[in-house]
C-alpha cells in the first residue's frame, strides 16, 4: 500500500513540476511483481490526472505564469513548449498521446498547460490523458517485468536492481544530453 501511495504522489509530482518520471518507481516494482506494478500504475495514473488537472487549471487561469514556470523545469525548453502548443492547434487533442511518445517525449505537464491555453475542454483533456499516461506506465512496467522474469530470472534481485539503476541513469544521461543541445 505504501508503494501505491508513493506512486500516486510521484504521478502527481511528475505531472506538475517534478522532472523524474514515474516509470522509474513502476519499473522498480515490476522487477519483483508485474501484478503489483500494474496496480501501482493505476495509482500513478490517478496522481497524474490530479497533477494534469492542476496544470490545466493553471494554464487556464494564468497561462503566462504557467509557461514561465515550465521553462524552469530541467530539460524543458521554450521550443518544447512551442511544439506542444502548435501540435495541439494543428493536430488536435490526440497530439498529447503522440507528443509524449515522440522525440524523447514532450512532457505531459506542457500539454496540460497548453491544452487549456489552446481552448481544449477539460473533459477532452482528461479523457486523452488516460491512455497517454497509462499506456506509458504499463509499457515500461511490462518491459521491466519481462526483463526480470523470464529474461533475467536467474539473476538475484540485487543484480536486477543494479541493472535497473544503470538503465535509468543511461536514459536520463541521453535525455539531458539531447535536450541541452
Amino acid at each position: 500500500m505504501v508503494l501505491n501511495i508513493i506512486a500516486a504522489l510521484w504521478g502527481l509530482s511528475e505531472a506538475t513540476l517534478f522532472f523524474v518520471v514515474s516509470e522509474i518507481l513502476l519499473s522498480w516494482i515490476a522487477l519483483e511483481s508485474r501484478k503489483k506494478a500494474y496496480i501501482a500504475c493505476v495509482w500513478s495514473l490517478a496522481g497524474a490526472l490530479v497533477g494534469g488537472s492542476l496544470m490545466y487549471l493553471w494554464g487556464l487561469l494564468n497561462p503566462e505564469q504557467a509557461i514561465a514556470a515550465l521553462d524552469y523545469v530541467p530539460a524543458i525548453s521554450p521550443q518544447m513548449i512551442q511544439t506542444a502548443q502548435s501540435d495541439l492547434k494543428q493536430k488536435g487533442i490526440w497530439s498529447i498521446v503522440a507528443g509524449i511518445g515522440s522525440d524523447w517525449g514532450v512532457p505531459y505537464k506542457i500539454y496540460a498547460v497548453q491544452s487549456a491555453n489552446s481552448g481544449i475542454s477539460y473533459i477532452a483533456f482528461i479523457l486523452v490523458s488516460i491512455p497517454a499516461r497509462f499506456g506509458k506506465f504499463i509499457l515500461v512496467s511490462t518491459f521491466f517485468g519481462y526483463l526480470s522474469n523470464p529474461v533475467l530470472k536467474n539473476w538475484s534481485i540485487r543484480k536486477k536492481r543494479i541493472l535497473h539503476i544503470a538503465i535509468w541513469i543511461a536514459i536520463y544521461g541521453m535525455y539531458f544530453s539531447l535536450k541541452s543541445n
